[in-house]
């Protein structure tokens, strides 16, 4: 029987706080911080923030407690951005973190906000 899935959601909010500041290609608008999922110059994909997830592992697993996907979240095409959505959609207790399309040129991307209850106080370069 597997065990319930569990979180201190002050802990869960502390540690993807902590996560973010490190991250590179968070950006900023009137409406609070973002990322893009897809684009070719502004991904959340890079080796970077893998390096930075790779690096909390060990703290995610033990405040996100049993949760059997990581492995193949770990392993898909755009890990570091199916992370974010996952620790967002159990911070607010949704069933996925929707983000908003946007269009540059021939190119379509998602822009996927961060939640209001993570503070970020970053300087955006």
């Amino acid at each position: 029987m597997f065990k319930e899935f569990s979180l201190n959601k002050e802990d869960g909010i502390q540690l993807i706080t902590n996560i973010l500041r490190k991250m590179k290609s968070i950006h900023d608008d009137d409406k609070g911080y973002y990322f893009y999922g897809g684009t070719k110059d502004n991904d959340i994909e890079c080796a970077e923030n893998l390096l930075i997830l790779e690096d909390n592992e060990t703290r995610l697993r033990k405040t996100f407690k049993n949760h059997r996907n990581w492995s193949n979240m770990r392993k898909s095409q755009k890990p570091v951005g199916n992370h974010l959505r996952f620790l967002f959609s159990k911070i607010n207790e949704t069933k996925t973190h929707k983000g908003i399309c946007v269009k540059f040129g021939n190119y379509t991307c998602k822009k996927y906000y961060i939640p209001d209850c993570i503070k970020l106080d970053i300087c955006i370069a």
